[in-house]
This record gives C-alpha cells, structure tokens and sequence, in this order.
C-alpha cells in the first residue's frame, strides 16, 4: 500500500477511533479500530524512518 493511501487510512481510523470511543460503542469494537489505528501508525513511522 502507498504511503499516501496508508496516511489517508490513518485518518478514517483517527476519525473512527473517535467516533466509536463517542458512541460508547462495545469494548472489543473500540479495540479492533485502535489495534488497526497502531499498525498504521507503527508502518508509517517505520516508512519515514527509512526516508532519513
């Protein structure tokens, strides 16, 4: 996946993240998204580390 599509998966996720914690939506639903909020966020500091 681009990093341009990751960054714009990571924003959904920001906005999900948000809304299912807003919703007071069932723990296992909040943790699903923040779990995939992580992994995203882990690739993309891994993608700029290797740019410097």
């Amino acid at each position: 996946m681009s990093t341009d599509l990751l960054q714009e998966r990571y924003e959904r996720l920001v906005t999900d993240r948000r809304s299912a914690i807003a919703r007071d939506a069932p723990p296992d639903d909040v943790v699903s998204v923040s779990n995939e909020w992580t992994r995203v966020r882990r690739e993309l500091d891994r993608r700029a580390r290797r740019v410097l």
